[in-house]
């Protein structure tokens, strides 16, 4: 494999191994043409889709689920909802999946 500095080539080339990444492509190919095939195809034998995907999901971290919020309409207050954080339902509350009011400010 012969390549220019870009994301993607750079973190799979092994310069003198598998290939080669220079600025210069027509310098890169010259270099990257050494390479043998059984030092090519060992470094990259364990690139599969499975480990490709085991590598994913180890960096996948949870997040908060995004339960929705019903606001009433209250003809007082027409427009947007404003309250201090402290005012908010808590985390557990809306875990809990039942219907909370938001207070109107």
């Amino acid at each position: 494999m012969a390549s220019v500095p870009a994301p993607g080539p750079i973190d799979l080339i092994k310069e003198g191994v598998n290939g080669a990444v220079d600025n210069d492509l027509h310098s890169a190919c010259l270099r990257a043409i050494r390479c043998t095939r059984q030092r090519t195809r060992d470094s990259v034998v364990g690139r599969t889709l499975r480990a490709g995907h085991d590598l994913f999901r180890s960096q996948l971290v949870p997040v908060m689920p995004q339960i929705p919020i019903l606001v009433p309409e209250h003809p007082a207050h027409p427009g947007p909802i404003s309250a201090s954080p402290d005012s908010l339902p808590s985390h557990e509350e809306l875990s809990r999946g039942e219907e909370v009011a938001l207070p109107y400010g």
